[in-house]
């Protein structure tokens, strides 16, 4: 009696731990529907595995394009995929160290216009009239880039003061920085991964999952003539994208000794 009560009790309920729910089975007839419980668990979860793999491969998807200026294609151009916002830490810091660079070519600025106004006058008074005009002409240049770098500063100490939230968007922090020193921290924050054009000016990202994001580029040999900046979202067909004189961001920062 002992036996057969103990054989019942372990034919009349199954638990299927490994898959995360328990089979009841009654007293009679349980011992065979308890031998079919897991491989029947175990085949709805490998369906299920194989379905995520299935829709996680369909998401992803090829992103690629071309990159030209003035109809010529662009070589050995290195293309970035980046990811649509940062952390605006990253963004303030950029903002920070370019009011820092900034200021100190104003103050440099000054200081040049300030020394070529006094070899102008000296020149002037020795009737040396040609270098006096030329060295006058170096101060009045010197004069006009201060101010432009100044009121650089001014832009970006207001850009600094925006009240940005944990994330900023990139395409906003690219339009605050406007320079590559001062974009380089978003620029690796948010980057996916990176592809370097061919002779034709192609790039290929493979394998890109599914979201939002933008194909990044600089324009000129230095980045100091603008940049590409165009929003891409990766979901169902590949995605192609033309970097060219229509979409170029020319660059508004104003010269200084450090065209970077």
């Amino acid at each position: 009696m002992t036996r057969r009560s103990t054989l019942s009790l372990s034919a009349a309920t199954v638990a299927a731990v490994a898959v995360g729910f328990a089979v009841t089975v009654s007293h009679r007839g349980g011992a065979a529907s308890a031998r079919n419980a897991v491989p029947a668990a175990a085949t709805t979860v490998g369906t299920r595995v194989a379905t995520s793999q299935a829709v996680a491969a369909a998401a992803q998807v090829t992103v690629s394009g071309t990159v030209s200026r003035g109809g010529q294609a662009q070589a050995e151009r290195e293309v970035v995929l980046l990811r649509p916002t940062v952390e605006s830490d990253v963004v303030v810091r950029g903002l920070r160290e370019q009011i820092t660079e900034f200021g100190n070519f104003v103050a440099f600025s000054r200081k040049h216009a300030r020394d070529m106004e006094r070899d102008a006058a000296r020149f002037h008074r020795a009737g040396r009239t040609e270098e006096a005009a030329k060295f006058a002409a170096f101060a009045s240049n010197a004069r006009a880039s201060a101010d432009e770098a100044e009121a650089e500063v001014a832009r970006l100490q207001a850009a600094l003061r925006q009240d940005r939230g944990e994330r900023t968007a990139v395409a906003t922090a690219h339009e605050a920085t406007q320079s590559r020193r001062g974009f380089a921290g978003v620029l690796e924050a948010a980057r996916v991964r990176s592809e370097v054009t061919g002779p034709d000016g192609a790039f290929t990202f493979q394998d890109v999952p599914a979201g939002h994001y933008a194909v990044f580029a600089y324009g000129g040999s230095e980045g100091a003539s603008g940049s590409w900046l165009v929003p891409v979202e990766a979901g169902g067909d590949a995605v192609t994208c033309r970097l060219d004189d229509a979409n170029f961001i020319k660059s508004k920062r104003p010269k200084t000794g450090d065209a970077k």
